[in-house]
């Protein structure tokens, strides 16, 4: 997901972990909102625990990001999760809950970790874009 001004931060709420993507160009709230909508698609094909992916480009450290370190699986939780969506003025906010309440804290880490790796503009998970 590459999409200019965006960033994204981490917050642990009452319903679980919420990563809220949003940008500050104007022009560019709506392809926050439908690439964050096409990831929580894909997750909810695969299943949350990123246990299969798609290609992905080489040259893409995983290690880290969620999904248990598999190409195409990058910012998907490790752990079985749920997750929802809402839409916020500047972007999207991503709820997941762990199915089991026992893996939450695991579960809250790895989406802070991936929101810190976010650059504004660019997922941690694609590869660099060409110079």
């Amino acid at each position: 997901m590459i999409v200019p001004g965006a960033q994204a931060r981490a917050e642990d709420t009452p319903e679980g972990v919420a990563l809220t993507i949003v940008t500050s160009e104007e022009d560019q709230v709506a392809d926050v909102r439908e690439l964050s909508r096409q990831l929580m698609q894909r997750q909810q094909e695969r299943g949350t625990a990123g246990r299969r992916g798609e290609a992905q480009p080489p040259g893409v450290e995983y290690k880290n990001m969620g999904g248990s370190g598999l190409p195409g699986s990058a910012g998907a939780p490790s752990v079985p999760s749920a997750a929802r969506i809402e839409d916020v003025p500047s972007g999207v906010v991503i709820t997941y809950r762990a199915s089991d309440p026992k893996h939450q804290d695991r579960l809250s880490e790895e989406i802070h970790r991936n929101a810190e790796q976010m650059t504004p503009g660019q997922c941690p998970g694609m590869a660099p874009p060409e110079p």
